[in-house]
């Protein structure tokens, strides 16, 4: 079944924003127990065919302010003994400056990496060689607020967990944009010999060309 479907028969998967509770329409919870079965049951079956890899495209938080569902309220306070106010007009909420905050963020990036983690232990029963791609597009994200904060990714912790790190480049004129791609690349490739891990580019071509 398709992604909308799965929303309209499942609405408890839905992140939910952690100020106010109210469901995002536009992902589901990597915290919500159910939702991991059947993914991990789906991918399953696609593993047990011997594929070489899979690409779970865009699998974090998406907002800065998700997920404030009770299994990630409860998986929170599991982690660090700290429980995000219930008080929506708490000066917490966005506020880099509170160190409960800054502890929530930081949550969120290794919460990812664990997810990470128990999908690809459990395709490894059965598929042991399979391996787990992945790229970030940059824009403007990487070193700044975009993917940290909102995204919920710390880029080595999350490049950690998979095989090939890709890099996306969201310029399609290559030339006129090598100034800024540059130090990009640049970058990906230090992530790479940190980790010890293959990278790669992926380009779209133009379609003026």
């Amino acid at each position: 079944s398709n992604g909308l479907a799965n929303f309209r028969q499942n609405p408890d998967w839905l992140t939910r924003d952690v100020r106010f509770r109210n469901p995002n329409l536009s992902s589901v919870c990597l915290n919500h127990p159910e939702f991991n079965r059947k993914l991990i049951a789906d991918l399953k079956r696609f593993a047990a065919t011997k594929i070489d890899g899979i690409m779970l495209d865009e699998c974090y938080w998406q907002r800065e302010d998700l997920c404030g569902c009770q299994h990630c309220a409860d998986a929170f306070a599991k982690a660090t003994g700290e429980k995000l106010p219930l008080d929506s007009s708490s000066s917490t909420f966005q506020n880099l400056n509170d160190p409960l905050w800054v502890k929530w963020l930081q949550w969120r990036q290794k919460s990812i990496a664990e997810w990470d983690r128990m999908i690809m232990n459990a395709l490894r029963e059965v598929n042991p060689t399979i391996e787990n791609v992945t790229y970030i597009a940059q824009l403007g994200g990487v070193t700044g607020g975009l993917i940290g904060r909102q995204w919920g990714i710390d880029p080595l912790t999350y490049f950690s967990e998979k095989t090939f790190i890709g890099a996306e480049n969201m310029n399609k004129n290559m030339l006129g944009g090598f100034r800024t791609q540059e130090p990009y690349w640049k970058l990906f490739t230090g992530f790479g010999r940190a980790l010890n891990k293959p990278v790669f580019a992926l380009t779209t071509a133009r379609s003026d060309a």
